[in-house]
């Protein structure tokens, strides 16, 4: 198993995969643009057997962490 750069364990044998992921990583957590991109780059990179479930699990994510940006972008509109 890969580690990323905080240690936590990768399920990837990809060094390719592995290396679009922390950078997805950590372009999420900077709020840069092309995160998305990252993780498909590590989607398609990855084993065909395990890109339907990182697939789909990405976009679970994805959807999850918009809707958390526009509840926490709408909760300050209605502050201000």
């Amino acid at each position: 198993m890969s580690k990323d750069r905080y240690g936590l364990t990768v399920s990837t044998r990809s060094a390719g995969a592995l290396e679009a992921y922390v950078d997805g990583v950590d372009r999420l957590l900077s709020a840069s643009a092309g995160a998305d991109d990252c993780f498909a780059r590590a989607i398609l990179a990855d084993d065909p057997a395990a890109r339907a479930r990182r697939f789909f699990c990405f976009f679970l994510k994805a959807a999850r962490l918009r809707a958390v940006f526009l509840l926490r972008f709408f909760s300050r509109m209605a502050i201000s």
